[in-house]
């Protein structure tokens, strides 16, 4: 499980960064979201297709993509990044 682009998102309310992860090889996730709730957890967030979601998780799957955007947002320069 790699994170593949991340853009933080400096004074967005709960929004601390999207991202797109590659969960495994040739399975990526686009648009993903990481904020942190009023009780100071972190969550991931998939987008929506109008009011649906286009994608849920197992709770244990949800933990592994969240700590991995943990993971890269604790860690130094760059904020930005994509790989291809």
């Amino acid at each position: 499980m790699q994170i593949i682009s991340w853009w933080p998102q400096d004074g967005h309310g709960r929004s601390l960064a999207h991202f797109d992860i590659e969960v495994m090889d040739g399975l990526r996730l686009c648009g993903l979201k990481l904020i942190q709730n009023d009780q100071g957890q972190f969550r991931t967030i998939a987008p929506t297709m109008g009011s649906r979601r286009s994608v849920t998780f197992h709770p244990e799957v949800a933990s592994r993509i969240t700590a991995a955007a943990v993971d890269r947002m604790n860690r130094p320069e760059p904020r930005f990044e994509h790989r291809n």
